[in-house]
This record gives structure tokens, C-alpha cells and sequence, in this order.
């Protein structure tokens, strides 16, 4: 009516049998079943073609049709040698044999030292029970920058499974 009131509703609610089970909502996914995460302030340094790992994580799904959230952030310094581009991944498993699922770049044309922040987020389907792990890393973005570092500033990873 307008009023902000619900006409045809006796004090004391719904009649019963009204609302039931099936009228609720039920098996909403998204709730999240476990959180681990880990972070450092440990000084890391590439340079050339190398990909560094920062941290990783492992995490066991409790159903193959579970999600994960993933969420990575760090800081880093990047030394340029006529420009300053650096990189930051998410792999599922390590550097070596993983898949890379998530490349996030950032820098400067500059002939300059550039501070670049990175913020990852990513939802993985790993489609398993079996213990996953998350390797977040930092590279050279271009063959003219000199190097990326954290310089002791802090990063973490976390990885979030999400019931389905």
C-alpha cells in the first residue's frame, strides 16, 4: 500500500505451512570452506629470463567442483635499462612444470626506476581433491629492464575454495 506495511498478515507471521523447505533457498554455492594463505617480506630479485617465485600455496578441495579464489599482492622496484616493465603470475603447480593461469603486467617507457603495485585475482577450476598448489612469481616484463625486485617490501598470497 505504500506505507511500507504488508496488508493481509495477522500479527504472528505467515500461517504455518506456508514457507517450507522448498521454498527456501538451499545449496547456494559460494560459501567458503577453508582459507590458507601465507606471506613474507623477504627480499626477491630476478633478472634475465628468469621467473622467481614469491610464495606458495597448497590447498585440498573438498569437492571436484569446488572454485578457487586466488589473491596475490606485492610491491616491486624495477631497475630499467632504457624502459621498466616487470610481470607478476599465478601458476597452478610450480614455475617449472605448471600453468602459468594468470599474467598480470605493469611499468613504465621510462628510463627510469618505476614502483609498480600488483593486485591478482583469479578464480580457478581445478576439478580435483587432491592437494593444488598455487605458486605466485614476478619477472622482467621487457629485454630493457634490468631487473625486478620486492626490496623487502611485503606480498601474500591467499587461496580461498569456494563451495560450488
Amino acid at each position: 500500500n505504500g506505507s511500507g506495511t504488508i496488508t493481509g498478515i495477522s500479527v504472528g507471521g505467515l500461517p504455518d505451512g506456508i514457507v517450507d523447505a522448498d521454498t527456501l533457498a538451499s545449496g547456494v554455492g559460494g560459501k567458503v570452506l577453508q582459507r590458507v594463505s601465507t606471506s613474507s617480506t623477504s627480499t626477491v630479485t630476478t633478472s634475465g629470463s628468469t621467473v622467481s617465485e614469491l610464495l606458495n600455496v597448497s590447498i585440498t578441495p573438498a569437492s571436484t567442483g569446488s572454485k578457487i579464489l586466488l589473491l596475490a599482492t606485492c610491491s616491486v622496484g624495477v631497475t630499467p635499462t632504457s624502459n621498466a616493465f616487470s610481470a607478476a603470475r599465478i601458476y597452478r603447480g610450480n614455475i617449472a612444470s605448471g600453468t602459468n593461469i594468470l599474467n598480470v603486467k605493469g611499468g613504465s617507457a621510462a628510463n627510469s626506476v618505476c614502483h609498480v603495485a600488483f593486485s591478482l585475482s583469479i578464480v580457478d577450476s581445478p576439478n580435483t581433491t587432491s592437494a593444488t598448489t598455487y605458486t605466485f612469481a614476478i619477472l622482467r616484463n621487457s629485454s630493457n629492464t634490468s631487473s625486478v625486485t620486492t626490496d623487502g617490501d611485503g606480498y601474500t598470497l591467499i587461496a580461498l575454495e569456494l563451495a560450488s
